[in-house]
């Protein structure tokens, strides 16, 4: 339980980096740049996540 919440800690912090670095590619003129990171990021977070948890 505990090697879990470790796991989702460290996959969450990595998800705000690469969120935060989205948007600033956002910001420097490259929209389609910052949805594709962020997008990679949240299904980053959501897989390892619903494994996790569900399975």
């Amino acid at each position: 339980m505990i090697v879990n919440i470790i796991i989702l800690t460290a996959v969450a912090w990595i998800t705000v980096y690469s969120i935060s670095f989205g948007i600033w590619t956002w910001r420097n003129k490259n929209k389609l740049g910052g949805i594709m990171i962020t997008l990679v990021a949240l299904i980053a977070l959501a897989l390892p996540s619903y494994i996790l948890i569900f399975l």
